[in-house]
């Protein structure tokens, strides 16, 4: 008995002792993957003495930007809600309005026509190899069967290769529809945006606010709470119009005879041309994504930046699709505006948020991964959504470009653009530095300084750190904009299922003759001249 109790005794220390070694080594092999934060580093002595001066506790230092609390939606905008959801309204809406929204996130950019136009012409070759009898062969009856079901097998692939997705009509009852799904949700993105600007900048103060895609009116309500009434006029274009009477209607209390809210509020459906003067700011939120091509979105940040004099708010769904939007347009504006510019720096765009840098997004150095660069914040969905909680988190990408230099002395702080992990005495930090290379840091408790790890350790996804990484040692970068990736850790895996999947409805290209056989013959019920056109037409889908 006690030589029993003995051994089991033995074994317990040893299972302990084994794993504990097995941990060490694990967390020895994921300590490596990170860099140490360097020790010489400390916070700007110009902040931390401001900080002491002011009695300013760590988690309020300058560069929280990130809005982790429930912004209120304006009791006027909720009212009129109210008022327009029960006259407008049906049971039938909260449901409509939670399809409606993943539905918009999910959208991609619709595929240029010449690329579609080529993947056509790629199937129906390839179709045409799968087919056992020639078609100059065929009777009449049997060539309209396979034209027919040619072109439906063509549609089916497509629909699974490609982004195909309808425009989405905001007119009639599918504007209550979105007042319902994003009116809270958009409403405090823009506000978070703009109260970075209101932050950074205390003392501009835009005398005219030029909203393209209005929607809603959401930015002119954000607008309003931030500076109030010191904008004197809210130029708003949007293409629907029954989009712009809901926004109105908004302003006016849910009742067509009442004054609005907001004064000086205009809606168009067209822009104004670019002879008219200039706006401060101007606004254009989601909007890049509804583009039919890629030209009509260029013609648009096009517009937009001609009609900016200082800062212009770009902004889309927090989604690798939103942010290669977002990135386009910054990039085609700093490479239009260097031929266009005459060597004078008041004209020059630059990046105000949320990159330290005016170079490409380190993520976009990816190669097999597509990473987004995204940002959360906090909303507090309507009450007619019928959703439980009263507190929900979306993802949004932006970007703030300010015509100028930015003069502001956190222009060279880097951000923190990755949910922090903290551990025990130490914490996971992804920053996006001034030199274009994004570190991840591990920021420990005895290794750093003292204020370096406070205040780290009470910051969010999406402020900037108040430090200078220029002496710091760039060995460490995840990637940077310019060379390309280095990995220093594997990428995740997917499940295997997944992974067939993904392989089965790529994107297909021309080229890619093997791929594109396989998505065929996956295809169930490849078209037959000799069946009869009823089963035909069954098989094809």
């Amino acid at each position: 008995m006690a030589a029993a109790i003995q051994g089991r005794m033995a074994s317990c220390r040893f299972s302990i002792t084994y794993s504990k070694f097995l941990h060490g080594v694990f967390r020895r092999g994921y300590a490596q993957a990170e860099l140490q934060f360097p020790h010489d580093i400390n916070i700007e002595e110009e902040v931390l003495q401001k900080m002491e001066r002011e009695s300013i506790k760590r988690r309020k230092h300058p560069g929280r930007f990130a809005q982790n609390i429930l912004l209120p939606v304006p009791e006027k905008l909720v009212s009129a809600v109210d008022i327009l959801i029960a006259k407008y309204g049906k049971k039938s809406t909260a449901d409509e309005a939670k399809k409606l929204d993943s539905s918009i996130m999910g959208r991609h950019p619709p595929p240029e026509p010449e690329v579609l136009q080529k993947k056509v012409d790629a199937i129906g070759k390839r179709l045409e190899k799968k087919n056992k009898k020639d078609p100059a062969a065929m009777s009449e009856e049997e060539l309209d069967v396979y034209i027919k079901n040619k072109r439906n097998m063509i549609q089916y692939i497509l629909r699974k290769t490609s982004n195909l997705q309808k425009s989405i009509d905001y007119t009639g009852y599918t504007t209550i529809v979105y007042l319902l799904a994003r009116l809270s949700k958009n409403y405090n993105i823009i506000r978070t945006c703009l109260s970075e600007i209101e932050k950074r900048n205390p003392d501009f103060a835009p005398s005219a606010v030029y909203n393209v895609g209005s929607g809603l009116g959401t930015a002119v309500w954000a607008s309003n709470s931030l500076w109030g009434s010191a904008v004197k006029q809210y130029y708003c274009v949007d293409k629907s119009t029954d989009m712009s009477t809901i926004a109105r209607l908004l302003l006016q209390g849910g009742d067509e005879y009442k004054k609005m809210a907001i004064p000086e509020v205009f809606f168009r459906d067209k822009p104004p041309s670019h002879s008219s003067l200039p706006f401060p700011l101007v606004v254009s939120a989601f909007t890049l994504m509804e583009q039919p091509t890629r030209t009509d979105r260029l013609e648009l940040v096009n517009h937009l930046w001609k009609m900016t004099s200082e800062y212009l708010v770009l902004i889309e769904n927090g989604t690798y699709a939103g942010h290669s939007l977002i990135q386009e347009a910054k990039e085609w504006i700093q490479e239009s505006s260097m031929f266009i510019s005459d060597d004078t720096s008041n004209d020059e765009p630059h990046v105000f948020a949320p990159c330290p840098h005016d170079m490409k997004c380190p993520k976009f150095a990816i190669k097999d991964i597509k990473i987004a660069c995204t940002f959360s914040t906090s909303y507090k969905p309507l009450k007619q959504s019928k959703i439980a909680s009263n507190k929900l988190t979306t993802l949004y990408s932006y970007v703030i470009l300010k015509r100028g230099k930015v003069d502001t002395s956190d222009v060279k702080w880097p951000r923190i653009v990755q949910e922090m992990k903290h551990k025990d005495h130490h914490s996971h930090c992804q920053m996006c530095s001034h030199d274009g290379s994004l570190r991840h840091y591990v920021v420990s408790k005895k290794k750093t300084q003292r204020p370096v790890y406070e205040i780290i350790r009470r910051s969010h996804w999406g402020d900037k750190v108040p430090i200078d990484l220029k002496e710091a040692s760039t060995e460490g970068a995840l990637y940077y904009s310019e060379e390309g990736v280095r990995y220093r850790v594997k990428p995740k895996q997917k499940p295997k299922h997944q992974q067939i999947q993904k392989q089965q409805y790529a994107d297909l290209m021309p080229d890619n003759t093997e791929q594109l056989e396989n998505v065929i013959d996956s295809v169930k019920g490849i078209f037959n001249p000799d069946d009869s056109a009823d089963q035909t037409d069954e098989n094809a889908y």
